[in-house]
């Protein structure tokens, strides 16, 4: 194993990691369907009534599992990329993406500490996120508070639709702070029974989106903690971009 230290991030993890921060590596289709037009104070009050459902599924929520497909839209050069695998996430701040195709590789974030593997170049990524978000944040809708959300966000529901054949309504966040440096907003698609998100898409200033829909979510099942500690693959290049 050989360790190289570098004061900045390199190219992949910085993105991973900004996209988890604002609410996970999600693309998908922007058209949805509207809400009828209701009255701004009846609109106001249902936008109410999905934050105290989110909040309160957020307070039981203990551990997921869940699949997902990520596609990832480039405006200017009208192409598209996709990718797919499998999240665990555990409360408080432990979070595993593993993509499985088409290129194989793994995101542990374990509290502030996280560790992107790339198996095809060997090689191990380490960022310390302790002044990029707080951990618990980092996937917004799964248990974050309605507070917190609102805190850090302008939000607006803006439509309802079906996600896996599930009624979801569709909330969009404007960023309020520093997450406008990367995204121009966020869609969040809310399960009407589960009230986490089954779809989110991030909105780039440039025009790119990245939407991730999750299916054959699974809650509360008891995942251990020792599935976030990472150990290093031997024979792999680590870059500690921590320091």
């Amino acid at each position: 194993m050989r360790v190289r230290k570098n004061g900045k991030m390199g190219t992949a993890l910085p993105y991973l990691i900004a996209a988890v921060v604002a609410g996970l590596f999600f693309p998908g289709d922007p058209a949805f369907a509207e809400t009828s037009q209701k009255p701004d104070a009846e609109n106001a009050g249902l936008l109410s009534q999905v934050l105290g459902h989110m909040e309160q599924a957020g307070k039981n929520l203990v551990d997921l599992k869940a699949n997902f497909q990520q596609t990832k839209v480039f405006t200017l050069f009208e192409d598209k990329t996709e990718s797919g695998g499998k999240l665990t996430y555990k409360r408080p701040g432990k979070i595993l993406w593993e993509f499985e195709e088409p290129n194989p590789s793994k995101l542990v974030i374990n509290k502030e500490i996280a560790w992107l593997y790339l198996p095809k170049i060997k090689q191990v990524q380490k960022v310390n996120l302790k002044d990029k978000a707080q951990t618990e944040s980092l996937l917004i809708g799964f248990g974050t508070s309605a507070a917190e959300i609102q805190d850090s966000y302008e939000v607006n529901l803006v439509g309802a639709d079906k996600v896996d054949q599930k009624e979801a309504y569709i909330l969009e966040l404007i960023p309020k702070k520093e997450l406008s440096s990367y995204f121009s907003k966020i869609l969040l698609w809310i399960d009407q029974e589960k009230w986490i998100p089954t779809k989110t898409e991030l909105v780039e200033s440039s025009g790119d989106t990245t939407t991730i829909e999750f299916t054959a979510i699974q809650l509360n099942t008891h995942i251990p903690d020792d599935l976030f500690n990472f150990k290093i693959p031997n024979g792999a290049e680590v870059i500690d971009y921590s320091k």
